[in-house]
């Protein structure tokens, strides 16, 4: 039975404009011309289970820290529901499978499933935003001096 957030969803329209202006923003790869207008870009729905672990933002701040764009975050009673860039959505699916966030959304690539279940539950691929950047120029030696 529908509850009030999938009421609310079904005439929030500032969701709908944010996912729209979201995919033109995001959208690196620009679409072919159909009658000298854009193709609206394509983006793909995420769609994460309200029941489990995970919110909604720290859905989104997951993937954020992998680089994938994340717009248009929206609740129904059962979902948290945002979008990605559709080259980044394989990618998305991997890291959120592996790390056991329960995912709604239609499978993008059966591999995954298969992958997630070769990952321990909560464990995932390290980020490029955590690597350790390596030091050790003729330039870093002579700044090491002055520290």
């Amino acid at each position: 039975m529908p509850g009030i957030l999938d009421l609310v969803d079904s005439v929030n329209l500032l969701a709908r404009v944010e996912a729209v202006l979201g995919a033109f923003i995001y959208n690196t790869r620009r679409s072919p011309k159909v009658s000298g207008t854009a193709v609206l870009p394509s983006a793909r729905e995420i769609q994460v289970s309200r029941y489990g672990e995970w919110s909604g933002t720290d859905v989104a701040r997951f993937l954020k820290h992998y680089g994938i764009d994340v717009w248009g975050g929206r609740a129904t009673t059962d979902h948290f529901i945002m979008y990605v860039k559709e080259r980044q959505a394989n990618w998305a699916e991997y890291l959120l499978r592996r790390r056991g966030i329960a995912i709604e959304s239609p499978v993008l690539n059966p591999k995954n499933l298969g992958y997630a279940q070769m990952h321990a539950p909560d464990d995932q691929p390290p980020a490029w935003a955590d690597r350790e950047q390596k030091r050790g120029g003729l330039l870093d030696s002579i700044l090491d001096i002055f520290d």
